[in-house]
């Protein structure tokens, strides 16, 4: 190595920060999982104390750490030399090879060339790394009752002493203890709210879980003791059939799951699971409400207990369990990813179309709003401004309504910038929801306070009214520039909180101004990068929605659809995209701001100079 790697706690700040400033000369090895990663892997971080960093892939592999199958490590290495590429690509597709020299040079290549570039990319040479990778086919031969000196031949090692040693430090047991064991194969599925972890055996899957659960570690070391066996990256045919069906289940087809599952947990867990397996998609149920079928003198609080011990997500869709006042509660994998789901399955269930005169209540109408933010069918709102515009908007075929803060402030006399007292906005508020039976969303800009308690109580008078959405700023109004991502995301946690307490599952439209306070467009590229992280933040702090006005580049609109979790509104301009255009990129909701009230305004103005016009 060419210089000595920084303190451990520097390198841990990287790691937490994903830098990319140590990229391949230094790596982490989190204990509690048995992987290595890159510093910049995009996985959830471990805790200080699981962590070892070293210098090099070589290092990691000697000690029995696997490479991550997030940030793929050795991939990126051998993506920088061609030669390194060649053989990790002949080794993933024969990964039971004993490799020798020979094998090399009838590729043509030179062993000691190979040896030097593997050991300048990985730490280690390409031999040795075909052995650790036989390791692990080792461990699957002793799973199926395989003898330890026909395993130990196969992978390589003429000693005893030396392939016990290399087995022990792999996968934690000497290689009797895993004889006959059921081996368990682990991998990741994507999916559009993030990576889960499945972990199977040849016939049922065990767990699915997102790879950022806090107890996923606990799970995992619990799953090996209850199974006592070892966990090893790999796909089985439940892995592939869940994956299948998890497509599916997010692109709202229908099918429900079928993949043959093994939970584990206590009877009384399996009945409550048993339980939440019938409530319907689209349908949610209490803790009291399935503690009462279950015939238990335990209160709602086990049936909750059983919830957070279920390590199967969304097969066993413990997400459908909300508290008797109708608030989310808790939820393993974020309580956002739980509104997500529920918003997902409400959309997907729902037959019945939003407006027509059909007669929804305040939660009602909350979940239907959500249904109809689609992604590439995005839903159209033609701002308002009062019971007026609501009702004409809402005679055109309106699904929806929302209000625009400029146009509300103009048809009041007032200036943007939340100009308009609290009181009289809530007034006005209450006129347009009485005067319609279609949700109504209100441009609450920054909910008159900057401290998150506060502007969350401001909120709270808007639910009063019955609106079902707002709009959420992130400017600091009055004063310019944005807040800090971090005090942002907090304002819309209290926000959350509240409205969860009240059991309205509010549709927080999260805005970033990054765009708008930013005149020049041709700057707008060097922007994007911040808008996605600041999504990304508002996300998990439990925001329903993404609204980047004044963005209006086909590409970078696209970049940020397909990047954000979140439904993403962008608003109607002049300079802006097509409907259908905006539609392809992956938009779910398109807004007008103050267009509809300036139209009206010089429509009134051209009709009031005519009829005042001298004859």
């Amino acid at each position: 190595m060419l210089f000595d790697l920084p303190s451990d706690e520097t390198l841990y700040d990287a790691l937490m920060a994903r830098s990319s400033e140590y990229e391949g000369s230094a790596f982490v090895c989190v204990k509690t999982t048995g992987v290595f990663c890159r510093l910049s892997c995009p996985a959830r971080k471990p805790k200080r104390e699981n962590t070892i960093f070293v210098s090099s892939i070589g290092t990691c592999l000697e000690t029995g750490f696997r490479p991550c199958q997030r940030c793929r490590p050795l991939a990126t290495f051998g993506a920088k030399d061609p030669l390194v590429q060649e053989l990790l690509q002949a080794l993933e597709a024969a990964p039971e090879r004993r490799w020798s020299e020979d094998d090399i040079v009838r590729r043509g290549l030179d062993p000691s060339t190979v040896r030097r570039a593997f050991k300048r990319a990985l730490g280690i040479t390409f031999l040795d790394l075909a052995r650790h990778r036989r390791l692990g086919l080792a461990a699957r031969q002793l799973a199926d009752g395989g003898r330890v000196i026909d395993a130990q031949l196969e992978a390589g090692y003429e000693s005893p002493s030396g392939f016990r040693a290399a087995f022990q430090r792999l996968l934690g047991d000497a290689p009797a203890a895993a004889q006959g064991r059921a081996l368990l194969s682990s991998d990741w599925i994507e999916t559009p709210i993030g990576p889960m972890v499945a972990v199977a055996d040849a016939t049922h899957l065990h767990l699915l879980e997102f790879h950022e659960r806090k107890a996923l570690p606990t799970e995992l070391e619990a799953l090996k003791r209850a199974t006592r066996s070892a966990i090893v990256p790999g796909r089985t045919a439940p892995i592939d059939q869940i994956e299948g069906e998890l497509k599916s289940y997010f692109a709202g087809e229908a099918g429900g799951f079928q993949t043959p599952l093994a939970p584990g947990g206590t009877p009384f867990e399996r009945n409550v699971w048993a339980k939440l397996v019938k409530i319907p998609a689209g349908g949610t149920r209490s803790y009291g409400d399935i503690a009462r079928e279950v015939a238990t003198i335990q209160s709602a609080r086990a049936v909750a207990k059983a919830n957070g011990s279920n390590r199967i997500a969304i097969v066993i869709p413990c997400h459908r369990c909300i508290g008797a006042d109708g608030s989310l509660t808790g939820y393993g994998g974020g309580l956002w990813r739980k509104q997500w789901l529920l918003r997902h399955e409400a959309k997907n269930e729902t037959s019945q179309p939003v407006g027509g005169g059909n007669t929804m209540n305040q939660k009602e109408k909350a979940l239907a709003f959500a249904a109809l933010h689609k992604k590439g069918d995005p839903v159209v709102l033609y701002n308002i401004w009062d019971a007026g515009s609501a009702k004409a908007v809402a005679e055109a075929g309106a699904k929806a309504l929302a209000t625009g803060s400029w146009s509300v402030a103009a048809a009041h006399g007032f200036g943007d910038g939340e100009k308009v007292p609290l009181a009289w906005l809530a007034d006005i508020a209450r006129l347009i929801v009485a005067s319609t039976d279609l949700p109504v969303s209100i441009d609450f800009e920054g909910a008159y306070s900057d401290d998150a308690a506060t502007g969350a109580a401001n909120v709270s008078r808007i639910l009063d009214v019955g609106a079902i959405g707002i709009n959420f700023e992130d400017q600091v109004v009055g004063k310019g520039g944005v807040h800090p991502v971090e005090k942002q995301a907090e304002r819309i946690r209290a926000i959350r909180e509240m409205a969860d307490r009240r059991g309205i599952p509010l549709f927080i439209n999260a805005r970033t101004d990054l765009f708008l306070q930013e005149g020049d467009e041709s700057r707008h590229a060097g922007l994007v990068d911040e808008a996605i992280a600041r999504g990304k933040a508002y996300a998990e702090a439990g925001a329903s929605g993404f609204f980047v006005p004044w963005l209006v580049d086909e590409a970078l609109i696209a970049k940020v659809c397909a990047a954000s979790i979140l439904p993403v509104n962008i608003m109607m301009r002049p300079a802006a995209p097509d409907l259908k255009t905006l539609a392809r990129a992956g938009v779910s909701r398109v807004s007008y701001g103050p267009g509809p009230y300036r139209v009206m305004m010089e429509e009134l103005k051209a009709a009031a100079t005519d009829v005042y016009a001298p004859r």
